[in-house]
């Protein structure tokens, strides 16, 4: 990914940023941010990084199914090196 495409979804929180699907949604925007964040040593991405897995971990409750790309596996999957939230 460029640079100008972590920019592009840092900047552009739309709807899919509220979507838990590791596909289209949040989890799958902040895994490519981690990979940004671990290519360009930009700490920007890094820090959206950590609120969005801290806004994920508040939205487990109401995370429907379990299915790797639409459920909560998707959501607790996480690269190593990813934030821990707490």
């Amino acid at each position: 990914m460029g640079g100008a495409a972590a920019d592009w979804l840092v900047a552009g929180r739309g709807p899919e940023w509220t979507e838990p699907s590791l596909y289209s949604g949040r989890p799958g925007i902040l895994l490519a941010l981690h990979q940004a964040h671990a290519h360009f040593d930009d700490s920007a991405y890094g820090e959206v990084v950590q609120q969005g897995a801290d806004a994920l971990s508040e939205d487990l409750e109401s995370i429907p199914g379990s299915s790797l790309y639409f459920g909560l596996t998707g959501v607790a999957f996480k690269p190593s090196g990813w934030p821990s939230s707490g």
